[in-house]
């Protein structure tokens, strides 16, 4: 039995990744023979499809000869030529390592007529680079394989290629059935464009508030001063009623204990009179302030600074 050539190195490294299995379970072998028989049914009542798919996953959880060969006659009534000529090859193989002679008669018999039959690709590269990389269908190809057309399954192959830093180069190839070879050329790949270095953008500088927003609040404050000056008279006129009436109820430096009682409110209703007059007048101090200077052009600011000495108050600066 002569050994497979290197072009069918595609798909025999497939058919040896899926012998490459570990031991089947108990539970693996009786699923695998119950899609074995399953797929045998089918393909009697010629549903040829179902079977091999029958046949491929029974052979993935149990590799067996019996499956391989079935797999392999599937394959070549579904007319996926290449497949099958390398699943007989593969069979024969394996029945010569085991003594079966009836099974491997069988597979070199049908791997001899599909020999006459393979539809081959023949691929060249115009490209040189050692970091080109080959894939046709779902197989990689290495660069020293593609001195020779190799077997295909007839239908659309699909040819891609790939290096670092080019765009890469896809070909979808219709592939006649019977004996013929498909020339495809991949093209010299286009450099990718250089994408610019991409830099966070600047943070927006912080622009202070606009001078709208600083006399509106400045209306607020003063209208808030306003108010607590308002408050400040009310009680201020409270105050003095109330110390009218207090004194009304004393006579000779003695006073009734209502008028001990007014008293007493008038002192606690000017306290809280001074307090509200003198927060209005503070607020509407720095109301004014801030009206003026939202008023001012932005060439210049305006500044209050408190004065405490002899004299109490707000003093008014401009800076430029």
């Amino acid at each position: 039995m002569r050994h497979l050539p290197l072009a069918t190195f595609l798909l025999a490294s497939l058919l040896a990744a899926s012998t490459a299995h570990a031991e089947p379970t108990a539970q693996e072998k009786a699923v695998a023979e119950s899609l074995f028989r399953d797929g045998r049914a089918l393909l009697n009542t010629g549903k040829t499809a179902e079977a091999c798919a029958k046949f491929e996953d029974s052979q993935k959880l149990d590799p067996q000869l019996g499956t391989l060969v079935n797999l392999a006659l599937c394959h070549e009534t579904q007319g996926r030529t290449a497949s099958a000529w390398a699943e007989f090859n593969e069979a024969a193989d394996q029945a010569l390592k085991g003594n079966d002679e009836k099974r491997r008669d069988y597979a070199r018999k049908h791997a001899q007529e599909l020999d006459g039959k393979l539809s081959r690709i023949h691929v060249t590269a115009a490209d040189a680079l050692d970091t080109l990389t080959i894939k046709i269908g779902q197989s990689v190809v290495a660069r020293g394989a593609l001195t020779a057309a190799f077997p295909v399954d007839p239908g659309e192959i699909v040819v891609e290629a790939s290096a670092p830093g080019k765009q890469p180069s896809v070909q979808r190839v219709n592939v006649a059935p019977g004996q013929a070879t498909t020339e495809v050329v991949i093209p010299a790949l286009v450099a990718l464009p250089v994408v610019p270095e991409q830099h966070a953008p600047e943070p927006a500088p912080q622009r202070p508030a606009s001078s709208g927003s600083t006399r509106t609040i400045g209306f607020v404050v003063a209208g808030v001063g306003l108010v607590s000056a308002g408050i400040g008279t009310v009680l201020g006129l409270q105050t003095f009623s109330t110390k009218s009436d207090a004194d009304q109820e004393c006579t000779a430096g003695r006073c009734t204990q209502r008028g001990l009682d007014l008293d007493d409110q008038a002192k606690k209703s000017a306290v809280w009179s001074t307090i509200a007059f003198g927060a209005g007048a503070v607020g509407l101090g720095v109301g004014v302030v801030l009206i003026v200077v939202g008023g001012r052009s932005s060439s210049g600011a305006l500044r209050a600074t408190p004065v405490v000495g002899s004299t109490n108050g707000l003093q008014l600066s401009t800076s430029f």
